[in-house]
C-alpha cells in the first residue's frame, strides 16, 4: 500500500536496545520485535520488512551467521540490514560489510543520526524496488513484461511441485493484427493493444494470477492452483469478453472486430517436466487455435491426454 508505513524488524537479544528502538521508531514505522534469530518469521511474511536493525550484543557471531543466511536466502537478501553495536571495532565493521550490512550505528544512540541512517536505507530501498518493477513492466500496457512471465511462471511451478496442484497457462493473440496496424498505423495499435491487456487483466484478477504481454500482439496468463476447468472456463471468458469490446478490424480482416485466440495448458508440475514445456504446450494449442479458425479456445494436446 502505498501509504503504508514502511516495516522496520528489530532484533534485538538485550531489552536495553530494544526497548528505547520500539519506542522512537513506532510513530513513523511499524516496528516488530524479536529477541532471538530463530524467532525471525522471514520465510512466512507476505510483505518483507523494508530494514532490519540487528543488535546481537550478547550473541555477535551469531548475528554476523543470521546476516550471512539473510544474504543468501534470494527471498529476503535485497533486504538492508543496520548492525548495532556497543563499540567501533574496524574488523568487525569490514567483516558486516563483506556480508552485506548496510550500515553500523554504534550505542549509546545518537538519535538524529540513528533516525538519518535508517531513513536514508529505507529511501535507497524503496528506490531500488521502484527501479526493479519498472523494470518488470511494459511500458506502453503497464502489465508485467516477458521477463516478469517468466520469472513467475518459474516461481509458481516450483511452488506447485511442493503443493501438487494444478498450473495453468493461458497464451492468446489478438487476431490478424497486422492487418489492424497496416490500416489503423501503431498509435491505434498500441491503443488496442492497452485496451485488451486491461480487459485481460481485469478477467484473471485473482492476487495469485498473472497477466502479462510477452509479444506484440501476445498476451499470457499463468492461473496458479486452477484445473481444467477453471483454465477453459476463465479461457472462454476472455474470448467472449474481447469479442464484447466490438473494437472495430481493418476492412481486409476475416471479422468485423477484433477477435482473440486462446491455447491453454494445464500440468501437475513435477521434477520430470518444466515450465518450459507447460509454455510449448500452450503454444501449440494457441496455433492450433488460429490455424483453424480462430477466435476461439483450444486445449493442448497434453493437457487433453493428462485430464481429458
Amino acid at each position: 500500500m502505498i501509504n503504508e508505513k514502511p516495516r522496520i524488524l528489530v532484533v534485538a537479544d538485550a531489552d536495553e536496545i530494544s526497548t528505547p528502538l520500539v519506542e522512537k521508531l513506532s510513530n513513523d514505522y511499524h516496528v516488530e520485535h524479536v529477541k532471538e534469530f530463530d524467532d525471525v518469521p522471514l520465510n512466512t511474511y507476505t510483505r518483507l520488512p523494508d530494514l532490519i536493525l540487528l543488535a546481537p550484543l550478547n550473541h555477535k557471531k551469531e548475528g554476523f551467521d543470521f546476516c550471512r543466511r539473510l544474504k543468501e536466502d534470494k527471498h529476503t537478501q535485497k533486504v538492508p540490514v543496520l548492525f548495532i553495536t556497543n563499540h567501533s571495532d574496524d574488523l568487525d565493521e569490514a567483516k558486516g560489510l563483506e556480508l552485506g550490512i548496510s550500515d553500523y550505528i554504534t550505542t549509546p544512540f545518537r538519535w538524529p543520526l540513528v533516525l538519518t541512517r535508517i531513513s536514508n536505507n529505507i529511501e535507497l530501498k524503496r528506490r531500488g524496488d521502484l527501479l526493479e518493477e519498472l523494470a518488470l513492466l511494459d511500458r506502453m500496457t503497464k502489465l508485467p513484461n516477458r521477463q516478469n512471465f517468466e520469472k513467475t511462471i518459474t516461481a509458481e511451478w516450483f511452488r506447485g511441485q511442493r503443493s501438487q496442484e494444478a498450473l495453468s497457462l493461458l497464451i492468446c493473440n489478438l487476431d490478424e493484427f497486422k492487418k489492424y496496424n497496416d490500416h489503423f498505423g501503431y498509435a491505434m495499435g498500441n491503443s488496442c493493444l492497452h485496451k485488451v491487456g486491461k480487459r485481460l487483466n481485469k478477467i484473471a484478477s485473482r492476487a495469485s494470477d498473472l497477466t502479462a504481454r510477452i509479444g506484440w500482439e501476445g498476451f499470457a496468463i499463468v492461473l496458479p492452483a486452477t484445473d481444467k476447468d477453471g483454465a477453459m472456463t476463465l479461457a472462454e471468458s476472455i474470448r467472449t469478453n474481447i469479442e464484447a469490446l466490438r473494437l472495430p478490424h481493418a476492412p481486409t480482416a476475416t471479422r468485423e472486430h477484433i477477435t482473440i485466440s486462446l491455447g491453454v495448458a494445464t500440468m501437475i508440475p513435477s521434477r520430470d517436466s518444466s515450465p518450459e514445456v507447460l509454455f510449448e504446450e500452450a503454444a501449440k494449442a494457441l496455433k492450433e487455435a488460429k490455424d483453424t479458425g480462430r477466435n476461439q479456445v483450444v486445449a493442448a494436446a497434453e493437457y487433453k491426454k493428462l485430464f481429458g
